[in-house]
């Protein structure tokens, strides 16, 4: 049969749209309806979950590197190991980092007079060590830093981190959670 042939009007003159809702389109949108309330009620906590931390600020930690007066006179670098511990808005975090710390000055007592340097190299990674005269290496690159952690000869481009220090109690203490720019 010819599709010149087809004879019924009624077939021709349907509007695409009809203005009345049929059951299958409104099955479809209760569908899709159901699915974004789903949606949204899985996606509103996951969101607030990853946004939880920024909103709320960073945390504050005090870590204690050690007793000033074990520094005070130490204007050889040292490497130190050191606890620490706490809470952040989904878990208890508990871990041990190493830093390097010495005295700028002998009898050092102020936050200011003591240098606190992350002992990873800014290259890739490395622990840097330091080599008993007057300067940190890597020990992967080559890589070679001052003892106030500034680059010497490459290829690091980027001095080592330093932390912020603070004196309480008789107590040198920084915030392992620093964010280094």
């Amino acid at each position: 049969m010819a599709l010149t042939e087809i004879k019924k009007v009624a077939d021709l003159d349907t509007p695409d749209t009809d203005p009345t809702i049929g059951r299958r389109r409104f099955l479809t949108w209760g569908i899709y309806g159901i699915g974004a309330a789903i949606t949204a009620g899985l996606a509103v906590p996951a969101i607030g979950y990853f946004i939880a931390p920024a909103i709320s600020g960073a945390t504050k930690v005090q870590a204690e590197v050690g007793n000033v007066t074990d520094f005070a006179n130490a204007t050889t670098p040292q490497t130190v190991t050191y606890n620490y511990g706490y809470t952040d808005e989904f878990k208890q975090v508990n871990g041990t980092a190493t830093v390097i710390v010495h005295a700028l000055k002998q009898g050092a007592a102020k936050p200011e007079d003591f240098a606190v340097l992350s002992n990873i190299c800014t290259h890739l990674g490395c622990l840097v060590q330091w080599d008993g005269t007057d300067a940190f290496k890597c020990p992967c690159h080559g890589s070679v830093f001052n003892a106030d952690g500034s680059v010497r000869n490459g290829p690091a481009q980027k001095s080592l981190n330093k932390y912020d220090a603070t004196v309480e109690g008789g107590k040198l203490k920084i915030n392992p959670l620093q964010s280094f720019a």
